[in-house]
């Protein structure tokens, strides 16, 4: 729909609260804030999506809105924004710890890595979850439900009506319990299966004193944390399809308690 280059200075104040809006899930949201994207590249993707949203944004937006109005809005609009790209950064996150976990069980901790996508240290393992998780957001479109739920965020909260509540504090609250447990269930059947490669050992070397229990056990455990960690990816699609729908559900919860 093209507007009247006329009444752009009408317009820019109420396009401005949705780029900022928009920027904050570019900033913060996983795949879109990869520092692989240059940030020209960013900076034009907010600027071509928030004009594609405006037309259907723009109804909820208030009539009078004026400039100042805008700028004075804009920490709030990138909180919104913001709040909704770290919710889903945690799924992500959760997954390097699984990574983590395995990896310093099985003594594969000391190479680290680079994750472009979250910008942080991380084992190769934790990247290996990572990817898979990312394939899987991919594919059953996480990336339109995050837009989908910036489209829904001016329904749930108005622009210039961000105010933080102690029901959104509960959630972020219970977003972060939720990866670590989703961490604990990718990482555990690695976990259980090297304890009982340690007691195993343990009993090794009480048995066979003379053997070398530190040289033969190192390799074994890091077989055994490969091993394990490749077993929980191949049957892991459920668990992290559960845990992107299931946040997505609370980032929307999220949304309106912040109405």
């Amino acid at each position: 729909m093209p507007y009247d280059l006329l009444h752009l200075q009408v317009l820019l104040p109420s396009l401005l609260v949705v780029l900022f809006r928009v920027a904050g899930i570019s900033i913060s949201a996983p795949f879109f804030s990869s520092t692989v994207i240059p940030r020209r590249v960013k900076i034009g993707l907010a600027m071509v999506t928030s004009l594609m949203a405006f037309p259907m944004v723009q109804p909820m937006l208030p009539t009078d809105l004026t400039l100042v109005q805008a700028l004075t809005g804009i920490v709030g609009e990138v909180m919104v924004g913001l709040g909704i790209g770290l919710g889903m950064s945690l799924v992500f996150l959760s997954t390097q710890i699984a990574g983590l976990m395995i990896a310093q069980q099985g003594g594969l901790a000391l190479g680290q890595i680079y994750n472009p996508e979250l910008d942080t240290q991380t084992t190769p393992l934790g990247h290996v979850f990572f990817l898979g998780l990312m394939g899987v957001f991919l594919a059953i479109d996480g990336h339109v439900a995050v837009f989908k739920a910036l489209l829904e965020s001016f329904q749930f909260v108005p622009p210039l009506t961000f105010h933080v509540t102690p029901s959104v504090v509960e959630l972020f609250s219970g977003l972060l319990t939720s990866a670590f447990v989703l961490a604990i269930r990718l990482a555990g059947p690695a976990l259980i299966a090297l304890m009982l490669v340690t007691l195993a050992m343990g009993f090794i070397s009480r048995t066979v004193p003379q053997l070398n229990i530190l040289a033969v056990g190192f390799s074994i455990r890091s077989s055994v944390a490969l091993l394990m960690a490749a077993v929980s990816l191949s049957v892991a699609q459920d668990l992290l399809v559960d845990g992107v729908v299931d946040t997505m559900d609370a980032l929307r919860a999220m949304l309106r308690g912040l109405g």
